[in-house]
């Protein structure tokens, strides 16, 4: 199936009706690529109630799980904290400004957790140092950066306030990278949380975004912006060069701007590394929106779990492609006015015979419940016997 793809495109669009078997498609190239080019980056996202993508355990296959939808905060620590090497970490930040900025938040995170320090807290965090898989350098800075809120006596002994668990709280900058020295030591405490929750030391790690200085929980984000963050912070923290990425329904809980625009800001966010995307649509939005974005996007319509390309769309304006590539015609669509003058024209220069006016005539019928366009096409045969005896 994947040799049915033009080549030269890097965004594949599939639509189709309902039960159509798009999402089955999706399945079947996630098959293909994984054997035909076992180097490939394959990352896939089903913004739908059944994922539908297959469960491989594969190196190169990230599947988005189902349940991650409703983990954005916890994807968030993952993302921010994937690397220990300062210049990928840097590039995993820039991401996450880049994201931030893109949804419409400001290009700050606000971390928050509980610290138990009690007296051991020295012996605790030391008890890491032999565990193999922790880096020794996220040691150190976790010590930096609780050790700056806890005073400690000339004897070496840690002193604690009357109440010793205390919540802290701290702001990740992402306007100006890298982040300073105290935001680094933050990021090396995230990245070793599981440990320090198991120690108890470190616990209920909360986030909060800000837009336009308003700070606001994960829990107040609306389901498009989550939905959003979710997808694209998932993106960023697996893509690579010679990535294709599967998306299935991606209009789902987005404002309409942002189904427009979601190629657009795809390209932008990742153009480095010039992925190939297969994306399942209802949306013409989404459609139309990439075909603005990019010369080059390929539509098929997928019908009975087979793909064919659609060649005859030439413009970009969304009615068209409501027209010819969804089938529907909306009750203000300024193209139906262009596809009946263009009947009639075709009516009065003989390309079109009259049979042939008829039929298309019933087609456009057919695409449109407004009886306002029913009317006006039941007086176009009329219309064009009117204008012929007239000359």
């Amino acid at each position: 199936m994947l040799s049915n793809l033009r080549k030269n495109s890097n965004i594949h669009l599939l639509i189709g009706e309902n039960g159509a078997g798009k999402s089955r498609v999706l399945s079947e190239f996630t098959h293909e690529i994984v054997y035909s080019e076992p180097l490939a980056k394959i990352i896939t996202i089903a913004n739908t109630i059944h994922n539908k993508f297959p469960a491989l355990r594969i190196k190169n296959y990230h599947r988005l799980p189902s349940n991650k939808i409703n983990q954005t905060s916890n994807l968030l620590i993952e993302a921010i904290t994937s690397s220990s090497s300062d210049d990928k970490n840097e590039m995993s930040l820039e991401f996450m400004r880049k994201i931030l900025s893109y949804i419409g938040f400001d290009t700050m995170i606000e971390i928050s957790f509980k610290l138990d320090a009690d007296e051991d807290l020295s012996k605790k965090i030391s008890s890491m140092e032999y565990t193999n898989s922790i880096d020794k350098y996220d040691i150190i800075k976790v010590k930096n950066f609780i050790y700056k809120f806890v005073s400690i006596a000339n004897s070496g002994q840690l002193a604690f306030n009357d109440d010793d668990t205390s919540r802290l709280t701290r702001i990740i900058n992402l306007e100006s990278l890298p982040v300073d020295l105290e935001s680094e030591n933050l990021i090396s405490l995230l990245r070793l949380k599981y440990h320090l929750n198991k120690l108890k030391i470190v616990g209920d790690i909360k986030i909060a975004l800000f837009k336009s200085g308003y700070r606001f929980s994960l829990n107040e984000a609306s389901s498009g912006e989550l939905t959003l963050l979710t997808i694209l912070t998932w993106i960023s923290m697996h893509i690579s060069k010679d990535s294709y990425i599967l998306i299935d329904e991606p209009e789902n809980s987005l404002h309409p701007k942002w189904q427009r625009d979601y190629f657009r800001h795809l390209n932008d966010v990742f153009h480095y590394y010039e992925p190939k995307f297969i994306c399942a649509t209802h949306s013409p939005m989404v459609v139309s929106g990439a075909r603005s974005s990019d010369k080059n996007v390929s539509i098929y319509k997928v019908s009975e779990s087979k793909i064919n390309r659609i060649e005859n769309i030439t413009g970009k304006n969304i009615e068209e492609i409501l027209k010819e590539v969804f089938q529907v015609i909306t009750p203000e669509s300024r193209y139906f006015s262009f596809l009946i003058n263009e009947l009639i024209s075709k009516a009065l220069n003989f390309s079109l015979s009259e049979s042939a006016v008829e039929k298309e005539l019933e087609k456009l019928k057919g695409l449109t419940d407004d009886m306002n366009h029913h009317d006006i096409i039941d007086k176009v045969p009329a219309l064009i016997l009117e204008i012929k005896r007239n000359g």
